[in-house]
């Protein structure tokens, strides 16, 4: 049998290919490493994962409910810069600029009422009806609240501000008064997320003390 020169040629075509065809392979997991670490994803902070509670705000009250305590947990008023689910970093000269890269998973004013209502709801067993849409004059305590106050000084000091409101309905008596925060913080977005969680934290202490004196008046 006579192997000639097409032999030679066809094995020299077939190692140029495999060569080839491995340095595609080698090259495609590098190209894939590239592309992802050239993708940055948004982080998403909230507020009310560090509450632990069961759910209890659907808005329907259950049987099991009918002796419990009832709250309206109403929006938290803020400044208008602060109505945003994006994560506002304070600077030095008092400026204020949004994260890059973290966003809040509601506005901050939704993340704070639900943060204070599930803390007041595990703090006073009480179930909040501010979703429920027939609640109509059911006896209860609504709570309104304002962040008067937001300051991250130079983004690593804190103080903040809320004043709020515990009044019945619809017999109408209420305890008024105010939560005020100042603490050191690490800088950007994780010292915000922080400085929000112990300023929601304790808004709620001071409100279940307030609200539990307004319900003793009403028995």
């Amino acid at each position: 049998m006579e192997y000639g020169p097409d032999r030679h040629q066809h094995h020299a075509l077939g190692a140029r290919r495999m060569s080839k065809l491995l340095c595609l392979l080698i090259a495609l997991p590098v190209a894939i490493g590239l592309v992802a670490c050239s993708s940055t994803g948004m982080r998403y902070h909230t507020l009310t994962n560090y509450v632990n509670v069961d759910m209890k705000n659907s808005g329907h009250i259950t049987s099991r409910d009918s002796d419990a305590l009832l709250i309206e947990v109403l929006p938290i008023r803020t400044a208008e810069a602060l109505n945003t689910s994006r994560i506002m970093i304070g600077h030095g000269d008092g400026s204020m600029t949004p994260a890059s890269a973290d966003r809040w998973t509601a506005p901050l004013p939704d993340e704070l009422r639900a943060a204070i209502s599930l803390a007041l709801q595990q703090r006073l067993d009480a179930v909040d009806l501010y979703y429920q849409s027939d609640k109509g004059k059911a006896r209860r305590l609504q709570i309104a609240a304002t962040l008067s106050k937001s300051d991250f000084s130079g983004g690593r000091r804190f103080s903040g501000i809320v004043e709020w409101e515990v009044k019945a309905i619809p017999e109408d008596e209420s305890i008024v008064g105010r939560t005020s925060l100042n603490l050191d913080i690490v800088e950007g977005a994780e010292g915000q997320v922080i400085a929000f969680q112990k300023l929601s934290s304790s808004v709620a202490a001071d409100v279940a003390v307030a609200a539990r004196a307004v319900a003793a008046i009403l028995k």
